[in-house]
């Protein structure tokens, strides 16, 4: 194994830098003279290169020398920070914490959230960052968001998922629209009148691809759009249908006004919940706020998240499968 210089004799190293003076560096490390040249020249011995040009009065790095300056330097900052991140993770109320949110609860759910977790844990800081169902678990797997609280359309080795609530696919479509008097809309008769009609939400052919007869959904609608307030953009402006989850409709669509009804034969669900890395303890920040997310949801209840309801009091629950 390669012998490498301490961390001891690194931080002298970068000060002497600093200072370009033994004594002045000395003391700022509170050490002799005597032990500092001592340690430098070890430095040396070890990587077999001279790090500095010594006379009388003054002392300057050698090319070696500056360019091992940052490296020395970045070790240093990078202990100091994993330090810092080891200490405050025992410390439920140190740190930070970052969750990411779909659309739909974002809206609805994490106001309240952020809210409550802030009373109780005023020196938290919490980031809630918002992205697409279809790619959140890989913010998540990727450690950009602590854990998620979304849809997990696509099963993933490395990561959990918990339901809280579900909801349910409903047609939408604009209020003069020949089916807006409909009280409820067979997939069967949709695919009648015509998929190019439609404008599509991306995450609808994972809601549906274990439905026969529905799997090549995706392929015929005329718009296939990621995010939802933009399908009800295109619904209002263009007078297509679409199948939108209730939760979201029951966020997104405030202000306008669209028709909508079930889906039926078959009623097709949409469990929403907790992602979290299965490999990664979460850190007592994020517990933290997961507890205030359990907390939350059970306090709204169904009529606190309209077009949602509750799927399971046991906030510990976990699912294999993604898919309702």
């Amino acid at each position: 194994m390669v012998a490498l210089p301490t961390i001891r004799q690194l931080q002298m190293f970068v000060a002497l830098a600093r200072f370009q003076n033994f004594r002045r560096a000395a003391q700022s490390l509170g050490v002799t003279q005597s032990a500092l040249s001592q340690s430098i020249k070890q430095i040396e011995f070890l990587i077999n290169v001279p790090l500095l040009q010594r006379n009388r009065r003054h002392v300057a790095l050698t090319s070696a020398g500056q360019t091992f300056l940052p490296h020395a330097v970045r070790v240093l900052d990078n202990l100091a920070i994993g330090v810092d991140l080891i200490r405050n993770a025992g410390e439920p109320d140190i740190g930070s914490v970052t969750v990411a949110c779909m659309s739909s609860t974002l809206l609805r759910l994490m106001p309240a959230v952020v809210e409550n977790f802030r009373k109780l844990h005023p020196g938290l800081r919490i980031h809630v960052l918002e992205v697409d169902a279809v790619g959140i678990g890989d913010r998540v797997r990727q450690g950009e968001a602590d854990f998620a609280v979304s849809v997990m359309f696509k099963q993933d080795l490395a990561l959990d998922f918990s339901p809280l609530i579900e909801d349910e696919l409903h047609l939408v479509c604009p209020p003069d629209h020949e089916f807006a008097t409909r009280q409820q809309m067979s997939w069967r008769e949709l695919t009648d009148y015509g998929m190019q009609q439609m404008v599509q939400w991306s995450g609808i052919a994972y809601l549906v691809a274990d439905v026969g007869g529905l799997e090549d959904i995706s392929r015929r609608a005329t718009y296939s759009v990621t995010r939802i307030s933009t399908v009800l953009d295109i619904v209002s402006e263009s007078g297509l249908l679409s199948v939108l989850p209730t939760l979201a409709l029951s966020s997104l669509s405030t202000g306008r006004h669209f028709h909508h009804c079930p889906m039926v034969e078959p009623t097709i669900h949409r469990s929403i919940g907790l992602i979290t890395p299965r490999e990664r303890p979460l850190s007592p920040a994020a517990t933290a706020l997961r507890e205030v997310l359990l907390h939350t949801v059970q306090e709204l209840g169904d009529e606190g998240l309209p077009g949602a309801r509750l799927v399971s009091t046991n906030t510990h629950r976990q699912a294999r499968s993604p898919r309702s």
